[in-house]
Parts: C-alpha cells; structure tokens; sequence
C-alpha cells in the first residue's frame, strides 16, 4: 500500500502567539485524539527566543534552510544548519534558538512515549529500521522506493517538502533517489513505534 503524502505548501501555516514564528503541522497520530502521541510538523523561527517546553516529550530537531541557529538546551549548546544531523532532545528541558542570519525552516517530530527517530537520508541507500510507523520528509524531489520481503519493489515520485508516510511500515526497506543526482541534503527519515498500553 502506498504511503500518505502530505505536501508543505498545502498546509496553512498557523502563527505562533508570541509572534516569533509559524507552525504548518503535517500529522498527528492517532487522528483526532485528545492527546497526540506523535506530532510532525514544519516550523519557521523568525527571531530568536525560547521553545516552548513540552513535559515528557521526546523532541526531534532538524534545520531545513536559513543561515542556521544556535540551540542551548539545559545550557549546552548546539551550531546547528542545513546540512547538520537532527538533534534529539527532552521537550521538558529549557531550550532556546538563536538565529545566525534570518529566518529558518525546521523539521520537527515530537513523541509522548514509545520510541522514535530523525535520520538524514542517505540517497539511494536502504533504510530499514523496526519503528511500526516509518517514512520521509523529502526535502527534494525524487522517487520513494519500498518493498517487503519476497515483494515486488514499489515506487512513487514525491515533490519537494513532501511528508510520505506509512502506518505500518514494521518489514519495509525504503530508499529514496533525489531528482537530478542532487548532492544537497535529501530529506530525513522518520520513524515511530507508540508504546503499548
């Protein structure tokens, strides 16, 4: 089956109350929920100020475009750009940006238990981790590639800030090929498993 694709550009970005930046949230699970136990989103800072603490969230952080900025987080600090790993983080921590140049868009994926993951992609390299729930932020276009074992291969061309997500993905092996041969940054995995209950 196919993954959801959910494109940047058609979510309405939602302005922050303190003014410093704006929020587009491209999935919740489960859906309709109160209370969420994993949130993807996009989020433009657009002057530097602190995020808002989130108890018992594990937090997942990547720099897409910008000059970059500098997280402090429980007093250390992080030099983060776009070609920087994503950073991994206790939402109930005080943490705090810094912008090194304007405004920057960021990867964000947030988790209340269970276990999760933010990887950058390797292109045309396999990806295949256990997270029951897996997929990909493409930051360029290109074909999403996935199979199970004894499976034939399926693909799908995604567009550029486009989430491909897959509700259960446990036996999947992704790869992802940027359009052109890109050697800019490709995206990042996304992985998430909910803890049982």
């Amino acid at each position: 089956m196919p993954p959801h694709t959910i494109r940047a550009q058609t979510i309405a970005p939602v302005p922050w109350r303190n003014g410093g930046g704006q929020t587009r949230e491209l999935l919740v699970w489960p859906p309709g929920a109160q209370a969420w136990q994993l949130r993807i989103s996009l989020a433009t800072i657009a002057v530097d100020g602190p995020f808002s603490v989130f108890a018992g969230i594990q937090r997942h952080f990547a720099v897409l475009s910008g000059a970059g900025l500098v997280l402090t987080v429980d007093g250390h600090r992080l030099q983060l750009g776009p070609d920087s790993a994503a950073v991994s983080f206790d939402g109930g921590l005080a943490a705090h940006a810094a912008l090194m140049g304007g405004a920057t868009q960021d990867l964000n994926l947030m988790c209340a238990g269970g276990a999760s993951t933010m990887l950058a992609v390797t292109p045309s390299v396999d990806w295949r981790e256990s997270y029951m729930q897996r997929g990909l932020f493409a930051r360029r276009s290109g074909t999403l590639e996935w199979s199970t074992q004894g499976a034939e291969l399926q693909s799908l061309d995604i567009a550029a800030d486009t989430l491909a997500w897959f509700d259960d993905a446990r036996d999947h092996e992704m790869r992802f090929t940027p359009a052109g041969g890109s050697r800019e940054p490709a995206g990042f995995w996304l992985g998430f498993t909910p803890a049982t209950r």
